[in-house]
């Protein structure tokens, strides 16, 4: 039973279970091998002949066959169904003509499952592979299908030798896990422009370097980027946000382009130590802990669009030199603490700065003018630079907010009703103070220890109340300026 001369077909069956049969001499004339044609032949270990006429291999026709090996070429094949090769130790496979390989979805053994031996496949013709076919090929060093658009859901799982397989700009489609754990597969750039979809944990513990473009793709699934290769990452433009923790803790990532995006979850890029650049142009909102630790990050884009920043959103983003968003209205507590190299803000239409917002920015400096907020929280520039302070609708600073900025020189705040005990307690260069019709309370160090006060200008008709040691250590003569309608200004504080 080891020939089929002159047959242009090996029926359904035919050499089924045949224990005995060592080798196969395929005719000329043969077309069509038949479902399970050579199923469960044990010992079956060569096909020779010739293979150019081979048009059909049916489903089931060559598994099982473990010690089948070689490798095989057939020219004219154009379908490849499920379960024709399992398990199988042929060492290459070549079908010029084949156009898919289809699989079964209720079979997670199809074409060339678990063929260890398998080392390299030549597909030009194929645009289907189908669900599980390589799956298994722990081997599979080279696949060649340079016009594939379909590639199904753990086509190669764990292909571990997969080293050489140029994903073509075809591409349409990628299951999920459809590359998973092909941890040879180096891929410099992922350039896929018609791409249209892309299944979770694709490429889980795939080397991409950079993901350029992902086509169309809607939703950007989990396991594309690698936590441990992937420096650059452009977001398709189908994709409008990312998800909270979307790449927390990714420590070789260097850049993330997405100007089109309207949202980013809290703590997407915590932690991304590498992280340097960033165009995040559309979003509305900076969430909490979105760049917290981020200490590389050096350029980001002007939000235009952003009205809110959240909690540490860039708390101890050590190297961002500039933030600029007109039309920020609400920054909250820490949102850039111990951001030590920041230098310039641009923020006109904020109305709520919140405590420790601008803890620790020692390099913020320049003039600070701020006409429409109304409330500088707790400690929100402790430790800052900046050289003047203006803000026309101010009302209520909280304690210590601007303490130990030692390159303030001038303070105008014409609508501040209160300012709270050690707002500016050791601004050594504070030498003018302009204080509108409305404060009634300077509270208790205020100004302790601002050696430089030389005019202070006070508008109230009623003088305001004064704290133990509102100037205490200050310069021992300086004037007060003030509304020609007040009379008497009485207070503890020493020399005046």
């Amino acid at each position: 039973c080891t020939e089929l001369r002159g047959s242009s077909s090996a029926s359904e069956g035919v050499f089924y279970n045949c224990k005995e049969l060592q080798s196969v001499n395929i005719p000329s004339t043969l077309a069509t091998i038949g479902r399970g044609a050579f199923y469960g032949c044990d010992n079956l270990t060569t096909i020779t002949g010739d293979l150019s006429s081979i048009t059909t291999i049916n489903s089931y026709a060559f598994a099982g066959d473990t010690k089948l090996t070689g490798d095989l070429i057939f020219p004219s094949l154009k379908t490849l169904p499920y379960l024709t090769f399992t398990r199988t130790a042929i060492r290459s496979f070549s079908a010029q003509s084949l156009e898919s390989i289809i699989s079964s979805n209720s079979n997670s053994e199809n074409a060339f499952y678990n063929c260890k031996e398998l080392q390299s496949v030549d597909l030009p013709s194929v645009v289907n592979i189908g669900r599980s076919a390589f799956n298994g090929c722990t081997s599979l060093k080279e696949v060649f299908a340079p016009i594939v658009q379909e590639i199904s859901a753990v086509a190669f799982y764990g292909c571990t030798s997969l080293s050489d397989f140029s994903l073509p700009v075809s591409l349409a489609s990628i299951g999920s896990e459809a590359f998973y754990n092909c941890t040879s597969l180096g891929i410099e750039e992922l350039d896929l422009p018609n791409l249209t979809s892309l299944g979770s944990n694709a490429f889980v513990n795939v080397p991409i370097k950079k993901i350029s473009n992902l086509g169309g793709i809607t939703s950007f699934p989990n396991g594309i980027v690698n936590k441990s290769t992937t420096t650059s990452v452009t977001i398709p433009t189908g994709v409008t946000s990312l998800a909270n923790s979307w790449l927390s803790g990714y420590s070789v990532l260097e850049e993330v382009y997405g100007s089109h995006l309207t949202t980013i979850g809290y703590s997407a890029f915590y932690n991304c130590t590498s992280l340097k650049r960033v165009d995040f142009s559309s979003v509305t909102s900076l969430q909490v802990n979105t760049f917290y630790n981020c200490t590389n990050l050096i350029s980001l884009p002007e939000f235009e669009r952003v009205t809110f920043v959240g909690v540490e959103c860039f708390s101890k983003a050590t190297s961002i030199k500039e933030f600029s968003a007109p039309i920020l209205q609400t920054i909250d507590h820490h949102a850039f603490s111990g951001c030590s190299s920041l230098e310039r803000i641009n923020i006109p239409m904020v109305t709520t700065i919140n405590y420790n917002a601008f803890y620790g920015c020692s390099n913020l400096t320049g003039d600070l003018v701020l006409n429409e907020v109304q409330t500088i929280g707790q400690e929100a520039f402790n430790g800052a630079n900046i050289k003047s302070l203006v803000c026309e609708k101010l009302s209520a600073i909280y304690p210590v907010a601007f303490k130990n900025n030692e390159s303030l020189s001038i303070v105008k705040l014409p609508a501040i009703t209160v300012i709270d005990h050690t707002v500016f307690s050791g601004c050594i260069k504070l030498a003018t103070i302009h204080l509108g019709e409305s404060i009634t309370s300077i509270n208790y160090n205020a100004f302790y220890g601002c050696v430089s006060i030389r005019n202070i200008v006070i508008l109230n008709e009623t003088p305001p109340s004064l704290g133990s040691s509102a100037f205490s250590n200050t310069n021992n003569t300086f004037l007060i300026y003030v509304h020609y309608r007040l009379k008497s200004m009485k207070n503890k504080e020493k020399n005046y």
